[in-house]
């Protein structure tokens, strides 16, 4: 657990700095400053990108940290393996290039509105753009997570790709540039990601681009190819499944629609943030303890980051959904709409946090082909179920249709692990979290309102449920390492402020 604090505690600062930031882009300057259509566009065009990328490049990156384990030998430039990877992803991005400008007027036809035409074919050119940057800069993020330096990508992620869009954002709002300019310079930040990862592999002494194809004789490149072909399916319906929603509400309805949807679909997202980042670092210390065959490493891990990514998420949703009435009045009046989602999509979120991470226990596994029949189910389930809801209840129907799809995928998964492997995530301080969180909730919407000024208002209101829920977690060591992680800095600087 030593590397997964060190790397999980860094990533955590990052990401709560990425938080502030993210929030004052998508929740206050996107919305005032670009407008909904051309939020919702930007939206759309990344929902779109990852699905398009994923057949076109046969999900090469689902391989390098599940593979790299058995390549790893400094000494031999790691077998090839970087080379193997760069190699296949030109040649899928190559291939999803042609199809963009071959199949331009199908993509028009059957996924946008014909109120958005105009701006779609304006800009189209963007999305092979997006496609090649987005493919690349992700690939070397996951290379870089395989050396167990995750924290790089998650400080490119999210703070200085968010600064440089903050830039551009404020560059608009003066006058700079014009929204049309945005668009063109917007997709440069996975390009700066990607130099700077490059940068840093160099820097690090890993960047091996000496060609060795013998490692294609080894057994297990049998085992890659077939894990690429059903994780390549797999990674598909794992895309429908996280961008659906936006695409599917940009085709029906409006790119704006869409720009209304993103900025609650982006609060809820809050909640399972810390849960990604600590992703980063457990994957390839899953893909190894399976290597190894250590489930009971597995299983101490299963239930240790799960309760601890739990107890930061319900503080999360229990903060967002009391202070959401100030959120929606920082919006144009067009966003207040959107409110419900992110209860639904929040809902969701702690459903997916509080079942741990159940895919990748699954995935690293000699049984994760069942993942391929999850995925391929749920997809279809939440394509049906966003057809639906999305008709009956527009934005609001998306959210239902995420949650309920959530809802789904965790309950085969978890149930999966636990018949197979005898692992869960829960443990009966699980419930004491939830019920710390429900009591905090309760504080919080039926405190008065601080008349004063709104922030007054956002700061002592959060501040009273933080102490609520913070103070049995406390008392009753609800979430050990987050309780020891507090205590010891506490003393740290009590110490420093005492000499």
């Amino acid at each position: 657990m030593g590397v997964i604090k060190r790397q999980g505690i860094a990533s955590g600062i990052l990401m709560n700095v990425g938080v502030i930031i993210g929030f004052i882009n998508a929740g206050l300057i996107f919305p005032n400053v670009m407008g909904k259509t051309y939020y919702g566009f930007i939206q759309w065009m990344e929902s779109l990108i990852p699905l398009i990328l994923m057949f076109s490049t046969l999900g090469v990156k689902k391989i390098v940290v599940r593979f790299f384990p058995y390549f790893k030998d400094r000494e031999k430039g790691h077998n090839g393996f970087l080379p193997f990877l760069l190699l296949v992803m030109a040649i899928g991005t190559g291939i999803g290039v042609i199809v963009f400008f071959g199949f331009k007027d199908v993509f028009l036809e059957h996924l946008v509105p014909e109120k958005n035409l105009k701006l779609v074919r304006q800009f189209y050119y963007l999305l092979p753009v997006l496609l090649v940057f987005i493919g690349f800069k992700d690939l070397m993020g996951n290379y870089v997570s395989a050396l167990l330096k995750p924290r790089v990508s998650v400080f490119l992620n999210q703070i200085v790709e968010r600064l440089f869009v903050m830039s551009l954002l404020l560059f608009v709002y003066f006058n700079f540039i014009d929204p049309d300019l945005f668009l063109n310079l917007y997709v440069l930040k996975y390009a700066l990601s990607f130099v700077c990862l490059v940068w840093f592999v160099k820097s690090a002494g890993e960047l091996f681009l000496q060609w060795d194809f013998r490692f294609m004789k080894k057994p297990v490149f049998k085992e890659m190819k077939s894990f690429t072909g059903f994780t390549l399916l797999g990674g598909i319906s794992g895309q429908v499944i996280n961008k659906i929603d936006i695409i599917m509400i940009g085709s029906m309805e409006s790119l704006a629609n869409a720009g209304i949807y993103a900025p609650f679909n982006y609060a809820a997202r809050f909640i399972v943030l810390p849960h990604h980042g600590l992703n980063k670092i457990t994957n390839p210390i899953i893909a190894n303890a399976w290597k190894n065959n250590n489930t009971e490493q597995i299983e101490h891990l299963y239930k240790r980051t799960a309760l601890n990514n739990l107890a930061v998420g319900l503080l999360l949703f229990a903060g967002i959904w009391v202070n959401i009435d100030h959120f929606v009045n920082l919006l144009p009046p067009a966003y207040a709409a959107g409110k419900n989602v992110a209860l639904f999509l929040g809902i969701a979120q702690l459903v997916s946090v509080a079942n741990g991470y159940n895919t990748l226990v699954i995935n690293h596994s000699k049984k994760y082909k069942f993942l391929l029949f999850t995925k391929i189910f749920t997809s279809v389930f939440t394509i049906a179920a966003n057809l639906v809801l999305i008709k009956m209840y527009g934005i609001v129907g998306a959210a239902v249709a995420t949650a309920l799809t959530l809802i789904v995928i965790n309950l085969i998964n978890q149930s999966f692990v636990y018949f197979n492997f005898k692992m869960h995530p829960f443990q009966r301080k699980t419930i004491w979290l939830i019920l710390s969180m429900l009591v905090a909730l309760a504080a919080g919407i039926y405190m008065p309102v601080i008349e004063f000024h709104w922030i007054a208002d956002i700061i002592i209101r959060s501040g009273v449920i933080t102490l609520v829920y913070i103070l049995p977690i406390y008392f009753f060591n609800l979430a050990p390492d987050i309780v020891e992680g507090a205590v010891k800095t506490i003393r740290k600087y009590r110490k420093r402020l005492l000499g």
